[in-house]
């Protein structure tokens, strides 16, 4: 619970929910035989009671289902600590739903051309309950990011068109190491790759000692 920034989410939604009635605060996910659900509730009954009252702790769902409670949502607020690659994340920007996190690497990433993401400076709830608040007090900005968010997903990291990508590279890759090999049958010795500029290799001494992208 604490990697995934659970216990952070709710002291900064607290923040904000005590300036803001409207807000109102899902967590999906729970298995409260298998997890630490007992003690979050815990911990979200130690909130005013103004706010407790909106923080919703619901069973986890069947994953198509997780659609519905996204379609359904205004904010995504991500607090974890670390990731590999924030899917969840991903899901909620590639249908337009503008997001916070707090700025660790893999949301930096994200963020690295345009600001899809609101960013937090780690692990500071405070900042993150104010940022919560400034989106939902701001909806042409909560439109513009989601929009933004939405095509910065499908630009970078749909799958489909990622492996298309790569399976570009390796077809030319492959085409010029059949290259590098003709043209070394017919002058044997040092052979420059320049079919591979990015790879930063300069020669090629023998078929055998291929490098592989």
């Amino acid at each position: 619970m604490k990697g995934k920034g659970i216990l952070d989410l709710v002291e900064a939604f607290s923040i904000a929910a005590s300036q803001d009635k409207r807000l109102v605060c899902l967590m999906i996910g729970s298995y409260p035989s298998l997890d630490e659900t007992h003690m979050l509730q815990n911990f979200i009954n130690q909130q005013p009671s103004s706010v407790r009252d909106r923080i919703k702790v619901l069973p986890a769902c069947e994953s198509d289902r997780i659609w519905e409670f996204l379609c359904a949502t205004d904010i995504f607020a991500f607090p974890s600590y670390r990731e590999g690659m924030p899917n969840s994340l991903l899901e909620a920007m590639a249908i337009g739903i503008p997001a916070v996190a707090f700025g660790i690497p893999p949301i930096l990433e994200i963020n690295q051309k345009e600001m899809v993401v609101l960013i937090v400076e780690p692990f500071d709830r405070e900042l993150f309950g104010e940022a919560i608040l400034s989106l939902a007090r701001n909806p042409k900005d909560r439109e513009g990011m989601g929009q933004l968010a939405r095509v910065e997903v499908r630009k970078r990291f749909m799958v489909k068109e990622n492996m298309a990508e790569v399976v570009k590279h390796l077809q030319k890759t492959q085409i010029g190491f059949r290259e590098c090999e003709k043209k070394q049958e017919e002058s044997p010795g040092s052979l420059s790759l320049d079919f591979l500029p990015d790879l930063n290799i300069e020669s090629c001494d023998k078929p055998s000692k291929r490098k592989s992208v």
